[in-house]
C-alpha cells in the first residue's frame, strides 16, 4: 500500500504524522521510526527492533547487540540501538564539572559498566578481591613504566627544511628528473598534446578534462549538474555520454561533502576532479579543504589525488549573496 500525505514539523522540531499514516505503519504516538532521504523524498519505515541501553551492564549490552547483528544477518531488517551514556569529566580538564548537578554523578556512577561487570565476575566466582587488586596493580605498573619511557626520550628538535619537505608528496624520479606523463591523443577527436593551437580558456579546460578521462580509467568527475546538463559553463557537456554516469557524477549542493567524497575516492586508489559551480562556494568546504585534503600527506603520508576546479572572474555577475563574491573577499 502506498500513502502520500502531508506531514508537518512542530515548534519543538518533531515530525507530526497523520493518524492514517500511523495506522498504516502500525505505530502509535511516541514510537520511533527510521527516516531516510531517497530521490528527494523522505521515506519512513518502522524499525524491526528498538533497544535502549541505559544501564551499565556489559552483559546486557552484548546480548542486545548480538541479537541485533543476528537479526540483520538473517535479513530481517535494521535494529535501532540507543546507547545512553554520561560524561563523568568536563569537556576538557580545564572546564571542570560545576555545571553538572551532583546527583547525576551518583546516579551514573551506579551504572558504571566496568564496576558493574567487576561486581558480576566476583559474584559469579570468576574473580575475587585479591585477583582484582593484582589486575589493578599490573595495569598501574605498566602505565608508570610507559610514562617513564616517554619521559626518557630526548626532546624533539624541529628541522624547518625537513618539515617543509614532508608537506608535498614526491613524484617518482626518472634519470634524475621528475617524471612526466605524456599522452598520445593523435588518434582522438581532440588535438594532440604534442601540438599547439589557440583555444578559448573554456574549451582548453574541456579538452584537458576529456583527455584526462581518456588517459585515466579510474578518474571520476563530480560536481553540481555536471552530468546531463554539462555544468554551469558547459565544460562537461557530452561527457556523460562518452564516459557514463559512474564517472561523471552529479552531487548534492554540499561542497564539504563533495570534497570529502573526493578525498575518500583518493584513499581507495581513484583520481577525482570535483567542480564547485563558483569559486566563492569554497568557503562552505573549507574544513575539508584545509584540515583534511591539504594536510593529509603531511599528517600521515597519505596520497591526496584530488583536483578542485573553481570557476571565478570573467566579469560574470552570478547573483547576490555568496555567489556574487570572490574567495578573496572572505
Amino acid at each position: 500500500m502506498t500513502l502520500s500525505r502531508s506531514v508537518r514539523v512542530s515548534r519543538k522540531g518533531q515530525l507530526v504524522i497523520p493518524k492514517e499514516m500511523r495506522d498504516a505503519l502500525g505505530v502509535k504516538e511516541g514510537d520511533d521510526l527510521l527516516a531516510r532521504l531517497e530521490d528527494g523524498r523522505v521515506i519512513l519505515t518502522r524499525p524491526r527492533v528498538y533497544a535502549r541501553i541505559t544501564r551499565g551492564s556489559l552483559k546486557g549490552t552484548w546480548g542486545k547487540t548480538r541479537r541485533a547483528v543476528e537479526r540483520g544477518r538473517r535479513g530481517e531488517g535494521p535494529t535501532v540501538l540507543e546507547c545512553r551514556a554520561f560524561r563523568m569529566r568536563g569537556h576538557e580538564e580545564a572546564s571542570g564539572t560545576k555545571y553538572i548537578p551532583p546527583d547525576l554523578f551518583k546516579l551514573w556512577e551506579m551504572k558504571d559498566p566496568i564496576k558493574n561487570y567487576e561486581r558480576y565476575l566476583i559474584e559469579s566466582g570468576v574473580l575475587n578481591e585479591m585477583k582484582v587488586a593484582e589486575i589493578r596493580n599490573e595495569f598501574k605498573e605498566r602505565i608508570e613504566s610507559e610514562l617513564q619511557a616517554g619521559f626518557a626520550v630526548s626532546p624533539v628538535v624541529a628541522d624547518a627544511e625537513e618539515e617543509l619537505e614532508d608537506v608535498y608528496a614526491k613524484r617518482p624520479m626518472v634519470n634524475g628528473e621528475w617524471s612526466k606523463g605524456i599522452v598520445d591523443n593523435s588518434g582522438l577527436n581532440y588535438h594532440s598534446l604534442l601540438t599547439t593551437h589557440d583555444l578559448r580558456m573554456i574549451d582548453a579546460i574541456k579538452e584537458g578534462l576529456h583527455q584526462s578521462m581518456q588517459q585515466h580509467a579510474n578518474l571520476v568527475l563530480m560536481g553540481q549538474d555536471i552530468a546531463e546538463y554539462g555544468g554551469a559553463f558547459k565544460i562537461t557537456e557530452g561527457f556523460v555520454n562518452d564516459f557514463g554516469k559512474e564517472r561523471v557524477r552529479n552531487t548534492p549542493l554540499c561542497e564539504s561533502a563533495i570534497v570529502g567524497a573526493a578525498l575518500g575516492l583518493s584513499l581507495e586508489g581513484f583520481k577525482s576532479v570535483m567542480e564547485m559551480q563558483f569559486a566563492d562556494f569554497v568557503t562552505a568546504g573549507f574544513n575539508q579543504v584545509i584540515n583534511n585534503l591539504a594536510k593529509i600527506y603531511y599528517r600521515w603520508g597519505q596520497n591526496a589525488d584530488v583536483v578542485i576546479r573553481m570557476p571565478t572572474g570573467a566579469g560574470v555577475g552570478a547573483g547576490e549573496g555568496p555567489a556574487g563574491r570572490s574567495p578573496a573577499d572572505h
